[in-house]
């Protein structure tokens, strides 16, 4: 389907959010900043059919056709169920059993082409959280790509360890 990524509605769409941050870091904890984030994305989500140029043209002063650079993308779907639909039409005989239901599987990467921005994924698992960082090797070459990851790693097991740390005390 043409432009079925620009497609919104009643399917999975990126809710844009913009973190902004405390003039001054001394005052805010962690739990803080999550705190804050959390607020912001609860206060974006009765936008979230609104398209992302509309959004800069209407509620910001950047032109309308401002790149994104820097994207984090919080996966928190199964990227894999069943979906309760039988594989094929026909008679039932009244009970649906698993070998009836429809196998489905997302990809992150479907049409995933990195071009000028740098992507963060997450993905929670139940021992532990995936982050990826991918980029396209001419704006984000592959050693700074790792020690990107590095650092934000620790920095994500910081904050986890931690959620009473000063933001100012955090060390990169």
């Amino acid at each position: 389907m043409d432009n079925i990524e620009s497609m919104l509605g009643c399917c999975l769409n990126f809710i844009p959010l913009r973190i902004t941050f405390p003039e001054s870091r001394t005052a805010w904890t962690v739990r803080d900043l999550m705190n804050h984030v959390q607020n912001q994305y609860i206060r974006a989500l009765p936008h979230d059919h609104v398209e992302l140029r509309e959004i800069f043209e209407h509620s910001t002063d950047w032109p309308a056709e401002t790149p994104l650079n820097f994207i984090v993308q919080h996966q928190n779907i199964e990227f894999s169920y069943k979906l309760p639909l039988r594989k094929s039409v026909g008679d039932s005989n009244g009970g649906e059993s698993d070998d009836d239901l429809l196998d489905v599987e997302f990809s992150r990467f479907a049409r995933f082409k990195s071009l000028d921005e740098i992507w963060v994924f997450t993905e929670p698992h139940p021992d532990r959280l995936e982050v990826q960082i991918c980029g396209n090797s001419r704006v984000l070459p592959q050693k700074k790509a790792t020690d990107m990851l590095d650092k934000l790693c620790k920095i994500i097991e910081a904050f986890a360890a931690n959620p009473e740390m000063k933001l100012e005390d955090i060390i990169l």
